[in-house]
C-alpha cells in the first residue's frame, strides 16, 4: 500500500511539472531577484518609498518580450507606478538619472537580443537556478550600491544562462 501511495504521489508530481508554466514562474522569480538587488532603493520612476514594489520593465514586455527576463531591463518600481503606462517615460528618465545615459543606451541596445525559444523543461531548469540566486540574496540580506547592483545583474544574468553573454553583461 505504501508503494502504491508513493507511486501515485510521483505521478501527481510529474503531472504538475508538465502542466506548470515554468516560464511564468521564472518571470516571477526573476522579478523577486530584482527586488532583492534593488532593496532599500526608492521607486525608479516616482521616488516612492515604503510601498509595494514590482520589477518594472524599462522596455515593456509587450514591445520587448525577448527581454522579459534580462535583469538589466528590470528595475524596482512601485506597484502603482508599474500599472500606469505613462510612467514608462518616468522610469526611463529615472534610469538615466540614477545609472547614467550610457547604461540607459545599453538597455536600449538590448532590443537587438534574439528571441530565444526554450522548452518548459528548460524554463524549469532556469527557475531552479533563479531559486538558488534568491536564497543567496536573502542570506546576504543587504542593500547594494549602484555599482554592486549593476555587477549583480551581470553575474546573475550569466548564472541564469537565458541570454548569450553579449546581451547580459554591461561593462
Amino acid at each position: 500500500k505504501k508503494e502504491f501511495i508513493k507511486a501515485e504521489k510521483q505521478k501527481d508530481k510529474e503531472l504538475k511539472d508538465k502542466t506548470t508554466d515554468w516560464s511564468k514562474k521564472l518571470q516571477d522569480k526573476v522579478q523577486e531577484i530584482v527586488r532583492l538587488i534593488d532593496k532599500g532603493q526608492p521607486c525608479i520612476a516616482r521616488g516612492y518609498i515604503n510601498c509595494r514594489f514590482h520589477g518594472g520593465h524599462v522596455i515593456s514586455r509587450g514591445s520587448g518580450a525577448n527581454l522579459k527576463l534580462n535583469l538589466h531591463n528590470i528595475h524596482r518600481q512601485s506597484a502603482q507606478s508599474n500599472h500606469w503606462q505613462n510612467d514608462d517615460a518616468l522610469m526611463k528618465e529615472g534610469i538615466k538619472l540614477e545609472y547614467g545615459l550610457k547604461y540607459f543606451e545599453f538597455i536600449e541596445s538590448l532590443k537587438r537580443t534574439p528571441i530565444s525559444k526554450y522548452s518548459n523543461d528548460e524554463y524549469k531548469e532556469f527557475y531552479s537556478i533563479a531559486c538558488g540566486i534568491v536564497i543567496k540574496l536573502k542570506k546576504d540580506d543587504k542593500e547594494y550600491n549602484l555599482e554592486e547592483r549593476i555587477s549583480l545583474r551581470n553575474e546573475f544574468n550569466l548564472e541564469l544562462g537565458v541570454y548569450h553573454e553579449e546581451f547580459c553583461i554591461y561593462v
